[in-house]
């Protein structure tokens, strides 16, 4: 297991440590103005110096509140109590210099500009809310050592962009910043931090404050009248022991105990126990009435045990085989009596719903599995039993005579028969809708079909107009190895000539047409078929004579060559014109061969590539929502409704008892990061359980269902959250029960690999981004980041409260054994989610190797007997004899920007290799 901080690339953030517009850059240093800065402003009139004036720029004591439309976002979000306290808080603004646009200063020597506001947070027994005037600002008396440094307030006001990632020397960074920042301001950010070390477990309570006098005085109303502009509104010395504040903005939230990273560097990467997934079960009878009427004989030792799988289990597990003795003539041999007593000859009876006879009278057996999908429409098929090995004949035999399949089909049966009023009812609800949907269905296909006669009847559409409805098709459809578009292109008929806008300029009774002098009945039809016969090589004289007429034409007034004072549908003949000219040659050349353009044929081209009729084709279209894909191709009458349920069944398997979903569960650690695998055999016995005793309750209660339907098809629940039919665990019933087990497996009942995590991880971040990658290791022996087609995300997922989380792949625990080719392996990664920027320190050192790098400081390297609650210049940390780079030794404290680079966090991740957690 691995650590990856820096091993994924998320982007690059460039920071800046202030940024301001304006008259307020002219600000002196160390200027003695009260309240307000102030400018000497010299103005010239008429070549005429008027006299200097001293002008006062708007300050903090101007401002009476900010609205909330200027706060773009808060770190952590307003009651939020699930905050990792390793990372600062912060406010976002939505412009860029809000954070020094009223500052009454300038920068000083080294380049740093105090901003005019101040992040404070506060513990609740740090602060007491007083009250305040009518219509003014809320108003705190807070504890003064809870307030930061003031003499650092520049280094927690930056701002950043993402924009100049591709450059790397400082300079350049700063000179991009400067011309993009006038240009594009929304490309960038102001934040304002807190340096402020959260406790765990600690409730607080942020406050949007400001940092000069004189704003602090006017937020409270007392006089400002007679403070220096550049007073700070508290001192590092002296201070008194409370201090009043106006709060322009507040928020609280609450730390937790532990952070992500805290949690994922517990979990511990192994191999899962191989009793896990897997019990014992005693087969030495079938437990029902034997067939002869015969009690059964109390089993007597050595009894016959198999394992009873669940419907997780670990790579690892071997399934138990029938012994000689035990199950294979005894527990096969009586379920064989007990289903042969179904009465095949009876007519008046469902035998295939567990309906028989003995010695004349009625009884009831046991189910038969998988009749109504194996052979729907007959009388009972019984199975004969598999061979001795669980791979029998097909999974109909399987099912009905392997006991660990009768026990997972069984199970099914009893989620349908504990939930069928909830059930029945969504199954009445969806008939509803379902009947509606017939009518629709049987409403389209009228409509089609009137439709269909209309576009194949060339009187009532004739085939140059059904072209030019259908022109959205000819670039698809080909015609002796070329597109009929391509062919358009060739022939005499310009491809913007079959376009509405121009097929509105040669309309019947249009202008074109009128000055043609085009036979009756003048359409847009006839127009197409002259020119497409009358512009081709092979009649010369017509087509230059007609090509002196529409030269005339274009010169009329309506078609002025002056595209701005075209109308778009003015503009569109134009261009179709434009390229119709290019087409005709100018005397005396000689003329090529332009073929005319066969519509009937392409007509009937687009037809036979929609289908045998149109109809068939813009059906093939319609999707209707709680509609199988499979009633689509059915007739309108035959549309019954067929309800269906998107509900994972795997809740209703563990309420029944975990164990069932995981046997031996116990056997997982606390706190450990394993794989297991889907048992593709009990699920598919489970779901067919699930699905048949619903159809006999639909029987029962006279619903309208086709009972060979397969009405659950998720076991599990989406990954992504999404229904199906993105996402589906069994394909129908009908077309994998009798099939063999190897081509069952082939056919999408394969298992696949589960990532399981026991412990808080998920419970406490349940955002975790989990993925697999095929990864490679450079000739340095380090892993290589993934290409974007590498990576693989969960497509289902599944819970045992309140600890046991599942993620499913499409990925078999064979591929993860094996090393391909190519040098790649299967490798899962867990990382912090990604999102808005954070910052702070680790909240432990965990070095990962002998090289470290500044997203390795942690909280235990900042040791502040004098402020041991903040984030100072002076304090730097100190790593022991571990060292980072003297470049950042440099950084820290230096200003804004580089404070705001050294505790930026990256997405914090483990990087697992797949097959280790394989059991060897």
């Amino acid at each position: 297991m691995a650590r990856g901080q820096t091993f994924f690339d998320f982007g690059k953030y460039s920071f800046a440590s202030w940024a301001r517009r304006g008259l307020a850059n002219e600000i002196p240093q160390n200027g003695n103005a009260l309240v307000r800065a102030t400018l000497p402003l010299s103005i010239t009139l008429n070549e005429e110096v008027l006299p200097t004036q001293t002008i006062e720029l708007i300050g903090p004591a101007d401002i009476a509140s900010i609205t909330r439309s200027a706060i773009v976002r808060t770190e952590p979000l307003h009651r939020d109590y699930n905050v990792e306290w390793n990372f600062l808080p912060y406010i976002e603004f939505y412009d860029e210099d809000f954070a020094w646009r009223y500052t009454p200063d300038a920068p000083d020597n080294n380049g740093n500009l105090r901003p005019w506001l101040a992040l404070v947070v506060l513990k609740e027994n740090e602060f007491s809310e007083l009250p305040s005037r009518r219509g003014a600002l809320p108003v705190i008396r807070l504890q003064t050592d809870a307030l930061p440094p003031s003499a650092e307030a520049h280094l927690w006001a930056h701002m950043h962009t993402g924009e100049h990632a591709g450059v790397t020397e400082l300079d350049k960074i700063l000179i991009q910043i400067a011309e993009n920042f006038p240009k594009d301001p929304d490309g960038f950010t102001c934040r304002l931090l807190s340096p402020r070390r959260l406790e765990q477990q600690t409730m607080y309570h942020a406050f949007l404050v400001p940092s000069y006098e004189s704003g602090r005085l006017a937020g409270l109303g007392e006089d400002f009248s007679k403070i220096p502009a550049r007073q700070a509104a508290w001192t590092d010395t002296n201070r008194p022991t409370t201090l009043d504040f106006p709060a322009y903005f507040r928020w609280s939230f609450a730390t937790t105990d532990v952070s992500f990273e805290d949690l994922l560097s517990k979990m511990k990467a192994t191999s899962a126990n191989t009793n896990v997934g897997i019990r014992d079960m005693d087969t030495s009878q079938p437990g029902y009435i034997k067939a002869d009427g015969s009690a059964p004989v109390s089993p007597t030792a050595p009894f016959s045990i198999l394992g009873l799988e669940g419907a997780l289990r670990t790579p690892s597990t071997k399934s138990t085989e029938y012994t000689v003795n035990g199950v294979s003539d005894g527990f096969q041999k009586d379920v064989a009596a007990l289903l042969n007593l179904y009465d095949e000859a009876s007519s008046t009876t469902t035998p295939q719903y567990s309906a028989a006879k003995m010695d004349g009278d009625p009884i009831l057996t046991i189910p038969l599995y998988g009749h109504p999908y194996a052979n729907p429409k007959a009388t009972p098929t019984i199975p004969d039993p598999p061979v001795i090995k669980r791979d029998g004949k097909n999974w109909y035999s399987v099912i009905n005579f392997d006991p660990r399949n009768r026990v997972a089909a069984g199970l099914g049966t009893q989620v349908v028969q504990k939930n069928q009023e909830a059930l029945m009812q969504s199954a009445w609800i969806q008939l509803q809708y379902l009947q509606q949907a017939r009518n629709n269905i049987a409403a389209v296909g009228t409509i089609l079909d009137k439709m269909n006669i209309r576009l194949k009847d060339e009187t009532l559409m004739p085939a140059e107009d059904f072209v030019s409805i259908a022109r959205g098709t000819l670039s698809r459809v080909k015609n002796d190895n070329t597109t009929i578009l391509k062919q358009m292109t060739l022939s005499s008929i310009p491809n913007a000539l079959i376009n509405s806008a121009t097929r509105r300029m040669i309309r019947s009774n249009g202008n074109l047409s009128n000055r043609l002098n085009i036979v009756n009945p003048a359409t847009s039809t006839t127009v197409l078929k002259q020119i497409n016969t009358n512009f081709t090589a092979n009649n010369s004289a017509v087509l230059l004579k007609n090509r002196t007429k529409f030269i005339n034409i274009i010169k009329l007034p309506i078609f002025v060559f002056d595209p701005p004072n075209l109308t778009p549908t003015q503009r569109a003949f134009y261009a179709a014109f434009n390229d119709l000219m290019k087409r005709i040659p100018k005397p005396p050349s000689s003329l090529p061969v332009i073929r005319p353009f066969d519509f009937k044929s392409v007509k009937q081209i687009i037809f036979a590539a929609a289908g045998t009729t149109a109809m068939q084709f813009y059906k093939a279209q319609i999707v209707l929502p709680a509609l199988q894909a499979s009633v689509i191709s059915k007739p309108p009458a035959e549309v019954i409704g067929q309800p269906v349920f998107f509900e994972p069944l795997y809740k209703h398997l563990r309420q029944l008892d975990k164990e069932w979903l995981l046997p031996n569960l116990h056997l997982i650690e606390n706190n450990t990061i394993t794989l297991l695998e889907t048992n593709a055999p009990f699920i598919n016995a489970y779901m067919l359980g699930a699905n048949q005793e619903l159809g006999r309750e639909m029987l029962w209660r006279e619903y309208p269902a086709d009972l060979s339907t397969t009405f659950f098809r998720n076991f599990w629940e989406p990954a992504d959250g999404n229904l199906p039919p993105q996402y589906f665990d069994i394909d129908p019933i009908q077309k994998w029960l009798n099939l063999p087990a190897p081509a069952r497996q082939s056919s999408g009942g394969a298992s696949k690999v589960v990532l399981t995590l026991r412990g808080d991880l998920l419970k406490k971040f349940p955002n975790t981004v989990i993925f697999m990658a095929e990864l490679k290791r450079n000739n340095r022996g380090e892993l290589q980041p993934p290409a974007e087609t590498d990576f693989l995300f969960p497509s289902f997922k599944a819970e045992l409260p309140p600890d046991l989380q599942f993620m499913g792949f499409e990925v078999s625990a064979s591929e993860v054994k094996r090393e391909k080719p190519n040098g790649k392996s299967w490798y899962f990664i867990l990382m912090e989610p990604v999102g808005e920027a954070r910052f702070g320190l680790d909240a432990d050192f965990r070095p990962n190797g002998t090289t470290y790098s500044r997203n390795d400081l942690a909280w235990t390297h900042l040791k502040n007997p004098e402020l041991p609650n903040f984030i100072t210049a002076t304090n730097k940390p100190n790593m022991g004899t571990i060292t980072i780079s003297n470049e950042d030794k440099k950084l820290w404290g230096k200003d804004a920007a580089a404070m705001a680079a050294l505790l930026f966090q990256q997405p914090f991740a483990v990087i697992i290799k797949a097959s280790d957690l394989l059991a060897t």
